[in-house]
């Protein structure tokens, strides 16, 4: 086994006039502030996006409480077109203009009032 000899290091000693000026380190104070702005500015765009994915969530509502009601509204305007339709077949029906014509005091057409127009 070998000895070792210890040395104790001094530290030299610097002159201060020679030293060049150190800049300003920036404080924690300006990690603070860029972490808390950093913060900030994701909560606002998060609060953003909720914001408006709840705005578009209320607009497809509000698209399709509508579109409910546009097709209750088109199946009402069917079954009143089919009663329109049958009502409308019944009253241009041969036995109900016959009727309706002799309660008027109508007759048929003589031979000479009907006319023939070429096609």
């Amino acid at each position: 086994m070998t000895t070792k000899s210890a040395t104790i290091r001094m530290p030299q000693r610097r002159s201060y006039t020679t030293r060049t000026p150190r800049k300003p380190h920036p404080g924690p104070s300006v990690n603070i502030f860029q972490s808390s702005l950093r913060g900030a500015l994701t909560f606002l765009l998060l609060l953003l996006f909720l914001g408006l994915s709840v705005f578009a969530s209320y607009k497809v509502k509000s698209v399709a409480n509508d579109i409910s009601v546009l097709e209750q509204r088109y199946a009402t305007i069917q079954e009143e077109n089919l009663q329109l339709k049958k009502r409308f077949s019944k009253m241009t029906s041969k036995a109900t203009l016959a009727k309706i014509g002799k309660r008027l005091g109508l007759r048929p057409p003589a031979e000479d009032q009907i006319i023939t127009l070429p096609e």
